[in-house]
């Protein structure tokens, strides 16, 4: 349940309704194992590092960066690795739940690098995903 409320909120805080997926599938079926936690640390981390870059330097707003950052690791994810993660689950994740989970673990990178270097406005948004992502995931607690 958690997982998917979390896919539902990053989601709405950048306003997408779909990934466009074909490339993905298309290659997934050439992948060769899960990622591990540490692939996926190192995805995301280079999403975060991306997303502070353009924000920060370039001036981008966050939540366009966040999309694009979101959707490269989502796409790693997917055909380097056929959509598995170790520890997440023994099927494989469909290409949103690739993208939910690579916007919230890049959000968490952004929030602990270069947070304070951001302006007002991406500020509140990663204030926003980062408040919203610990209610859903209390609430996901409570109904276990």
């Amino acid at each position: 349940m958690l997982r998917s409320s979390l896919l539902a909120l990053a989601a709405s805080s950048v306003g997408l309704v779909t990934l466009p997926v074909a490339p993905v599938l298309a290659q997934a079926a050439a992948a060769t194992k899960p990622a591990t936690q540490e692939e996926v640390a190192t995805y995301t981390t280079m999403g975060a590092v991306a997303s502070c870059d353009l924000a920060v330097r370039q001036q981008v707003p966050l939540t366009k960066s966040l999309t694009a950052t979101s959707a490269m690791v989502a796409y790693i994810l997917a055909t380097r690795h056929g959509s598995q993660i170790q520890g997440v689950s023994t099927n494989a994740l469909n290409n949103e739940q690739l993208f939910q989970g690579s916007f919230i673990q890049i959000v968490g990178g952004i929030r602990r690098g270069c947070y304070d270097k951001l302006n007002a406005t991406d500020k509140k948004e990663v204030d926003t995903i980062v408040s919203q992502v610990e209610k859903a995931a209390a609430d996901d607690k409570t109904k276990k």
